[in-house]
């Protein structure tokens, strides 16, 4: 569940009963958001779920585009969490360019989740084209995209053997610009954090909030390069933002036009 964009008092539920959740984000239009990254890792972690990242529109960029967006990813990746690339537009045959995440969903529960605009129905689409979910463009002027998913809905796909068999049952939940924590507490954050865990028992206080204490561990390994700056700015950040109760952040950038419309 997520606050409700509108009444942070509120909760709306985004899915449930789910073994992974694939967090998909796209290389361009609209660009990666890491701190939103960040917020669906820590609700996944609370929800006791598994977690992918799958790298949609890898399609749109050179090489060294896509390198570069990739290596923003090594702090996920060194925690440990599956990553995978992929290529999914509508009227191409799609098929071939999401065997990896194929692989990685066989026989399992999965919702797909991220930013309005980043592919989710069209990478659904890609797994089975017969499910014709229909899928809308990014806005040119701002890269945003439309949410053309208004609801939850859950599709069912037989899965290759060659690619462990099963069925994989997706679901497609709306894109969103906003995204909060519910009932996550100030105190429960810092252990939803993996990274943390090698280092918080090294502290020298037990209910260390990682923030101020001295003799953090945690803030060693910051500064040892063992935690990654960016993974831990964001906890202090989403520390704040639980501490005030604040409505959750707005995670859309403006940008000013790079590419024409294109479909998801």
């Amino acid at each position: 569940a997520r606050p409700d964009a509108h009444n942070p008092q509120q909760e709306r539920v985004v899915a449930a009963n789910v073994d992974v959740v694939v967090i998909v984000v796209s290389v361009a239009s609209p660009p990666l958001h890491p701190r939103l990254i960040d917020r669906y890792l820590v609700a996944v972690e609370w929800g006791g779920c598994d977690a992918i990242i799958a790298v949609n529109k890898a399609d749109l960029v050179d090489a060294d585009e896509l390198e570069a967006t990739l290596k923003k990813l090594d702090p996920y990746r060194d925690a440990g969490i599956p990553i995978a690339v992929c290529a999914a537009a509508p009227g191409d045959d799609s098929s071939s360019r999401v065997d990896e995440l194929r692989t990685l969903l066989a026989g399992k529960t999965c919702a797909f989740v991220g930013h309005s605009g980043v592919g989710k129905s069209s990478l659904a689409n890609a797994l089975d084209a017969q499910l014709g979910i229909e899928t809308g463009a990014v806005r040119g002027l701002d890269q945003r995209g439309r949410h053309t998913t208004t609801a939850s809905a859950m599709h069912f796909i037989d899965n290759p053997d060659q690619f462990g068999g099963g069925q994989i049952r997706v679901i497609d939940t709306p894109g969103v610009r906003f995204f909060g924590l519910a009932d996550v507490s100030p105190d429960e954050l810092r252990w939803l954090f993996p990274e943390f865990e090698p280092f918080v028992h090294s502290c020298k206080f037990n209910d260390c909030s990682h923030e101020h204490e001295p003799g953090c561990a945690v803030k060693e390994a910051v500064e040892r390069g063992e935690i990654s700056s960016a993974r831990y700015d964001t906890y202090l950040r989403l520390l704040e933002e639980l501490r005030t109760g604040g409505k959750p952040k707005d995670v859309s950038e403006r940008i000013r036009p790079k590419l024409e419309d294109l479909d998801l």
